[in-house]
């Protein structure tokens, strides 16, 4: 990059801090959510799997299809209590950092493209879009932060970088790496349990609830645990790597007053 393509102006700190700081306060919120979710909710789900699982052999041993209904209604609604209230905060939260995201990537592109022409190969539009285009949300924002990050760190190398390969390895890969092991982990699960059932007397039902039990849990905790950790892990990432940004631009500014 020529030097003279380097403009002397850089777009004032101030929007870009607001908004950094209300992604960090939305982050934070669903950080607490999650962590709610895996230690508080968790536990609830595989007390009501286990409870469910306990009364309903009970009403099948006995007969009563009147009771078993009615079990399996309230097994429904104790479930799905502690999702209520903080089930509603948690996707507000999650609808106000990914307007604060988009808004910053666009920021930032902008503030990049006005310190160092022709730095961005797209535009700061195209840089919010390419999250959601199909395929190319794969590859398209991690080349539009290397973008950022290139023209933020000039004239001097390019710094920092390892923070957006970072985010990208944990939200892209490895993401789906877990999403994969979350979806077939329970069919294992299960064809053991079919195995298991195969060697087991019907009359034994204390044995086939047992492994029902186990099958339900085994199913639901590695998904719900799992996705959580990673999503966690995604977050923390990304808001590092924005705050990874912010600091680049503000050194640049201090570097030009100076």
């Amino acid at each position: 990059m020529p030097a003279e393509a380097f403009s002397a102006g850089i777009p004032p700190l101030r929007k870009l801090g607001v908004l950094l700081f209300l992604l960090c306060l939305f982050a934070l919120a669903l950080a607490g959510g999650t962590l709610y979710l895996l230690f508080h909710d968790l536990p609830l789900i595989q007390q009501a799997i286990s409870e469910t699982l306990a009364q309903t052999m009970k009403e099948l041993q006995e007969g009563d299809r009147t009771s078993l209904s009615l079990s399996l209604a309230r097994a429904d609604a104790g479930s799905a209590a502690p999702f209520t209230l903080d089930g509603g905060l948690f996707y507000l939260s999650m609808a106000g950092l990914v307007v604060c995201w988009l808004m910053l990537v666009y920021r930032l592109a902008q503030n990049a493209e006005t310190v160092n022409k022709g730095a961005m190969r797209a535009s700061p539009l195209l840089c919010v879009l390419s999250f959601f285009l199909p395929v190319g949300n794969i590859w398209m924002p991690l080349q539009a932060m290397l973008d950022v990050n290139k023209a933020l760190s000039f004239p001097g190398p390019s710094r920092g970088k390892g923070w957006i390969w970072l985010a990208w390895a944990v939200s892209v890969p490895g993401s789906l790496l877990i999403f994969l092991y979350a979806l077939f982990q329970p069919l294992f699960r299960f064809s053991e349990t079919l195995r298991a059932w195969a060697e087991e007397s019907p009359e034994n039902v204390l044995a086939l609830d047992r492994e029902l039990e186990a099958l339900l849990n085994g199913m639901v905790r590695p998904v719900i645990m799992y996705n959580g950790t990673a999503f966690l892990v995604s977050l923390a990432s990304s808001v590092l790597m924005m705050l990874h940004f912010y600091f680049l631009q503000k050194r640049l500014a201090n570097r030009l007053s100076s």
